[in-house]
């Protein structure tokens, strides 16, 4: 049996999706909350890793197990689940998936954002990133186009991969109020690449990020922090 759990969370007191050992992490939660209400062997399958401090308004994972091992119907494992996961983490939908159904692999895009303020705001302090930024909404976007089509981004990533290639569908960013916000929906994404992307825009010239990415430029990062990025959704389809 496989299960489609769809979650929010706010990634600021987590070290990211995946369980790492004596740190806190959002399958590290969920494996908690589920050892009450599964008997037997399970995987939990993360859409994405998120880096540390990264939030998520729809994350997909994946439960494959036995649906005799489940000590509660699959249709009141929500209400299960949230009645003793902490506050910060939030199932929204427990639903059927096929077989073959793989919360990572089955993915078709993912869909993040990243938000800027001109100032230190109190009230976003944990899912904003406080930048003056100084090109206008017309030059950002500018620079945000270059990122469109398939390119390999292993040299502006934190971590090479066997491979960097990737396609990005949706690269642009729009104001509301006084945030820049960065929208970035690609079919998959290397080690801190969107927030190495956001960097890029912010430091670097058009020009600069066109040599950067299309020839291999030397370059010093600017890697933006993980709280201003949020996993909108995953789609499958």
């Amino acid at each position: 049996m496989v299960l489609k759990l769809t979650l929010e969370f706010d990634g600021t007191n987590f070290y990211g999706w995946q369980i790492q050992p004596g740190v806190r992490t959002v399958q590290g939660e969920m494996v908690k909350a589920l050892g009450d209400f599964i008997n037997g062997p399970y995987k939990l399958i993360g859409a994405s890793r998120t880096d540390a401090g990264v939030h998520a308004l729809n994350f997909v994972a994946s439960l494959h197990t036995d649906e005799i091992a489940l000590k509660v119907p699959p249709s009141r494992l929500k209400n299960a689940l949230n009645s003793i996961l902490p506050e910060d983490i939030y199932i929204k939908e427990v639903e059927s998936a096929p077989e073959d159904f793989h919360a990572r692999y089955s993915a078709r895009s993912k869909v993040y954002i990243y938000r800027i303020v001109p100032y230190p705001s109190p009230m976003r302090r944990f899912y904003t990133f406080p930048y003056r930024i100084k090109d206008s909404l017309e030059e950002l976007n500018e620079k945000a186009k270059l990122f469109i089509g398939r390119h390999d981004f292993t040299h502006i990533s934190a971590r090479s991969e066997r491979s960097g290639v990737c396609t990005i569908k949706v690269s642009q960013w729009h104001r509301k109020e006084d945030e820049f916000i960065y929208t970035v929906e690609g079919d998959r994404f290397l080690y801190k690449m969107v927030r190495s992307m956001v960097g890029l825009m912010l430091k670097y010239s058009t020009e600069e990020i066109r040599e950067i990415l299309l020839r291999k430029r030397k370059f010093n990062p600017f890697m933006v922090p993980g709280k201003g990025l949020t996993l909108l959704r995953v789609n499958y389809t």
